[in-house]
């Protein structure tokens, strides 16, 4: 169930590049009230949990090195979405940086 939730939260956070970054810039508390407006319930405290994992997530993902597959995709070989995925999946967590989450 716990899972369903994030999953949903990042769902709904990531579902296209426009709503990605409005909702980084936000600080939980303001999201909690965003999402709420749009018939999903995330308290701030849920919210930060959340980026805070996905912030760790980063961290790992950056100390390790790259697959043969991921260095295809950087040398070309990707698909649009991948791309499309992960860079809003980093402006999002450049946002949560910056907002201190």
């Amino acid at each position: 169930m716990a899972n369903d939730r994030k999953k949903e939260f990042f769902d709904v956070v990531f579902k296209d590049e426009e709503t990605a970054r409005i909702t980084a810039a936000m600080a939980p508390g303001e999201l909690s009230s965003y999402l709420g407006e749009r018939g999903y319930s995330y308290s701030a405290d849920e919210i930060k949990e959340y980026g805070t994992e996905l912030q760790k997530q980063l961290e790992q993902y950056k100390s390790e090195e790259l697959s043969e597959s991921s260095l295809d995709n950087v040398a070309g070989g990707g698909r649009y979405m991948d791309a499309f995925v992960g860079g809003v999946g980093v402006g999002v967590l450049i946002g949560i940086a910056f907002m201190g989450w």
